[in-house]
């Protein structure tokens, strides 16, 4: 994450990703170092954040897992929706990143010393009837460089890779089941591209789940992994392998096209070897195309990347009232 700059951050659901963003906030919020550096790094200073989250309760699930992750929620602000004046003035529609962009600009000016906006996912604010989001994605670039922001981009699918400076997998660890895998997969900000790993744990006070970051990095990292596979398993696995493979990677696969590179990272800490992976995606009579990033892409056979897709108030939610 790296102010002025847009990220993103992909993976199935239920996997975390949107505990994974309220962390990344809490350690905005609060100026406290980064889980691969040091604990002896100089404080920075605490900032605040703008959250776009329509899926998440905020008395529910956002603020108390805030409240668990250390955050100072008085520098936190949800953008739930639009509040529409006129004759229905109790009429409210969700926010729209096409459809009323100027409100997002000034809610983040509004906010003051604001460094972080989380969009969550981004899918959701999308209009389904519109088709230049090339230009949505230009515009919260050229947004990003204006106020210095760190613009983080949750998603299930790599769309929208090409306008991301990084791009981050979060997936789960099969062996351990509250382990996960942050893997990098487009890192044009830092020379370190190894991955991270946390485990999701209960808060000691709250009814809620925390992240618990490991101390050391993970050991694979992204311009090792081709080179690395190609020497590892062998072609003779047995079918049962073969089959787990299969169901595995139908499950991966199931919510839209994911990155080659990082279902082969996630797949060998599975002990799930490169060419027996192979093997499943082709059993599986599975699609690969380039994306625009330049980097391959795997889907299956019909599975379509899930994208859903006046004069009014835009209403904010203060988390410290």
């Amino acid at each position: 994450i790296a102010g002025n700059k847009l990220s993103l951050l992909v993976g199935p659901a239920g996997v975390g990703k949107s505990l994974l963003a309220l962390d990344i906030a809490a350690r905005v919020t609060t100026g406290r170092p980064w889980p691969n550096e040091s604990s002896n790094q100089p404080p920075r200073q605490p900032a605040s954040v703008l959250i776009l989250s329509e899926a998440d309760d905020v008395e529910d699930t956002i603020r108390p897992r805030l409240a668990a992750l250390g955050a100072d929620l008085q520098r936190v602000a949800v953008l739930r929706e639009i509040e529409k004046v006129g004759p229905e003035s109790d009429a409210k529609t969700l926010f729209s990143l096409e459809g009323t962009f100027e409100m997002l600009v000034g809610s983040i000016r509004g906010l003051g010393n604001c460094r972080l906006l989380i969009i969550d996912p981004l899918s959701t604010y999308l209009e389904s009837s519109t088709h230049d989001r090339q230009l949505l994605l230009i515009n919260l670039t050229e947004l990003a460089q204006r106020y210095k922001l760190a613009i983080l981009i949750i998603n299930r699918s790599p769309h929208f890779a090409d306008a991301a400076r990084a791009v981050w997998s979060l997936a789960g660890d099969r062996q351990v089941r509250e382990r996960r895998l942050l893997l990098p997969i487009k890192n044009n900000l830092a020379a370190d591209n190894l991955g991270l790993a946390f485990r999701i744990v209960p808060s000691d006070k709250l009814n809620v789940p925390r992240v618990e970051w490991e101390r050391d990095a993970l050991s694979i990292a992204p311009v090792d992994l081709i080179e690395h596979n190609n020497r590892a398993g062998s072609l003779g696995r047995p079918p049962r392998q073969r089959e787990a493979a299969c169901t595995w990677l139908a499950a991966q696969l199931h919510d839209g096209p994911r990155f080659s590179q990082e279902l082969i990272a996630v797949a060998r800490h599975e002990q799930i070897a490169e060419k027996t992976l192979r093997r499943a995606f082709y059993e599986l009579n599975g699609e690969t195309r380039k994306g625009s990033t330049g980097l391959w892409l795997w889907k299956l056979p019909d599975v379509q990347a899930k994208d859903d897709c006046p004069s009014n108030h835009v209403k904010i939610l203060q988390l410290a009232q």
